[in-house]
């Protein structure tokens, strides 16, 4: 599901996202992920996008649910959760390097 807001309504999940450079090559990305809807329902495939720099390299990953995938050609992380309960909060932390010479390919996390 895709969608944007131009009202103020909680959205179904809310994504907080912090990005803490700690070098000039070192980025931090802490997300976390809150469900908005009741405790008996369920969300099913969810795909949480998170764009990175396009000079990202060496990605790493920490996440206690589901799998989180570096995605070379959309300058992107994907984090997939199979099923996420209403009323849960989840989330997962990433450090990368930026090289502007070398670039590699799909790193994946394994699931915890």
């Amino acid at each position: 599901m895709v969608y944007r807001l131009n009202t103020t309504v909680r959205p179904l999940i809310w994504i907080e996202a912090h990005v803490e450079p700690h070098s000039h090559s070192r980025i931090e990305f802490q997300i976390k992920a809150k469900s908005n809807f009741k405790r008996r329902s369920t969300a099913n495939n969810v795909e949480i996008i998170i764009p990175v720099p396009p000079d990202a390299d060496s990605p790493s990953f920490k996440t206690n649910v589901g799998k989180v995938e570096y995605v070379l050609d959309k300058d992107a992380i994907i984090w997939r959760i199979k099923q996420f309960q209403g009323k849960q909060q989840t989330h997962r932390q990433q450090e990368g390097q930026a090289d502007r010479h070398t670039r590699s390919h799909t790193h994946q996390a394994s699931e915890y």
